[in-house]
């Protein structure tokens, strides 16, 4: 069964029954190689958001706007509404997502103190767990030592290097996961070996 396939049945499932799961699989099916439809994925999750059960979804929905230039911050404003019910890797992951969203939709010339400051505070509530991008994105904006030691400590947060042929062999199960998804892109704690800075 190819991927087209797949998406269809597994759009089908979600259809006759609407829950979580089964909206992360369908959802996430729509960024399988060779589909990568980020726009229907954003519609998917913007009208079944009542369904979602965790933030994941919502975070790969900031990142895929993010790609497509939006400037629509329906998912930032959804994510500040959950901000002070969610533990600090949420919230850390929130900061973070924020400052990419000032970054993306050229409000980084006139707010770039802000983009600052939340990758900052995503940084400081970073400290019980891995979180490589939000230090990558802040030693951009330095140079010299400040620079270095952000660097060293986005590497020192790294759990998985893969080789580039590995992600062409990952199983549909790890294609479909949300978690993985984040881990890679978001997170930025599973690397592709050509991607280590």
């Amino acid at each position: 069964m190819n991927y087209t396939q797949i998406n269809q049945q597994l759009k089908d499932r979600f259809i006759a029954n609407k829950n979580n799961d089964n909206l992360e699989k369908y959802a996430m099916s729509e960024l399988l190689p060779l589909i990568e439809d980020y726009g229907n994925y954003i519609k998917i999750i913007t009208d079944n958001i009542n369904i979602i059960t965790n933030l994941n979804l919502i975070y790969i929905a900031v990142d895929a706007s993010s790609m497509m230039d939006s400037s629509k911050p329906f998912f930032i404003e959804y994510l500040d509404s959950k901000f002070k019910q969610v533990c600090d890797k949420d919230k850390s992951i929130i900061y973070y997502l924020k400052a990419l969203f000032i970054k993306n939709n050229d409000k980084y010339n006139k707010e770039s103190k802000l983009y600052k400051e939340l990758l900052t505070n995503s940084i400081k509530l970073s400290k019980d767990f891995n979180f490589v991008n939000n230090r990558l994105a802040l030693s951009k904006e330095f140079s010299g030592e400040d620079q270095k030691q952000l660097i060293t400590d986005a590497y020192n947060n790294i759990e998985h290097i893969f080789e580039p042929e590995q992600s062409s062999n990952d199983s549909l199960e790890d294609l479909l996961n949300c978690e993985n998804y984040v881990k890679e892109f978001i997170l930025g704690t599973y690397r592709n070996k050509l991607n280590t800075f």
